[in-house]
């Protein structure tokens, strides 16, 4: 097999740290809002963890 070359792009700031941004995902975004809304809902239909399994 033949090696393939991938380059790797990155973002470095003036201290050499990398940098990472989306335009898609706000920053320190944990879980979305509609996943609350999912876990309350399923929890007053009383669905527990067992059920989705």
């Amino acid at each position: 097999m033949s090696e393939v070359e991938v380059p790797r792009i990155r973002s470095r700031d003036g201290n050499g740290s990398i940098n990472f941004s989306s335009k898609l995902i706000p920053p320190y975004l944990r879980r979305s809002k509609s996943i609350d809304a999912w876990v309350a809902y399923a929890y007053l239909k009383g669905i527990s963890e067992r059920d989705m399994a």
